[in-house]
């Protein structure tokens, strides 16, 4: 029987660089539309993408759970801008949303943490969303994945954590329902992401 208080729901990723996908899909689309501030939202323990960003010359603000900000080395905070559990009242040019809403167990945290992402965006701004893919996700059953609502639990009997997977279609909803206007679709070998732009 799964208990889901003992599920760590914000699982963080064991990478400490960014991704092929940051280095040569999202910083040249950034560089391309005058990205400049960005909201890391879901930031992680190693700040991977924030560090990246900064390193490149954005303003990056980072945000994640006050349990996981304890969590980061100092070190790292001092080369962003700001690292905070709150959102602030300020708009960005772009909010990543990178590997956040699929380890979210309910549909009306997912939502909520997605309605915060696109309010912090500028008129005009823009939304990256990475997902996990459905098959990828699926592929975890087999390694002893337990299925829970509408995702899986995994990890071992020390550490587990909730993962949804999507499928293409379901992310492409999610852009419409939020009347954000899609830019750049990818897909790898693992996950989806998106690049969409926020309308109004």
């Amino acid at each position: 029987m799964i208990n889901p208080e003992q599920i760590a729901y914000h699982l963080t990723s064991r990478e400490t660089k960014p991704n092929k996908e940051m280095k040569e899909k999202v910083l040249p689309f950034f560089l391309e539309n005058n990205v400049r501030t960005v909201l890391d939202y879901g930031c992680g323990k190693f700040l991977r993408d924030s560090l990246y960003l900064s390193e490149k010359g954005f303003v990056v603000d980072a945000l994640d759970l006050p349990e996981q900000i304890e969590r980061i080395d100092i070190n790292l905070v001092k080369k962003i801008h700001f690292l905070s559990s709150e959102l602030k009242e300020k708009k960005y040019d772009a909010v990543i949303l990178n590997f956040v809403l699929q380890v979210l167990p309910t549909k009306k945290q997912r939502e909520e943490v997605l309605e915060d992402a696109i309010l912090a965006v500028k008129k005009e701004g823009y939304i990256v969303l990475s997902l996990r893919n459905q098959s990828e996700i699926n592929r975890h059953l087999i390694d002893g994945a337990v299925r829970y609502k509408d995702g899986l639990i995994m990890g071992d009997k020390n550490f587990k954590t909730f993962v949804k997977g999507y499928t293409k279609d379901e992310v492409k909803k999610i852009i419409s329902d939020h009347d954000l206007k899609l830019i750049e679709f990818l897909r790898t070998y693992s996950s989806f992401i998106s690049i969409s732009k926020k309308l109004n």
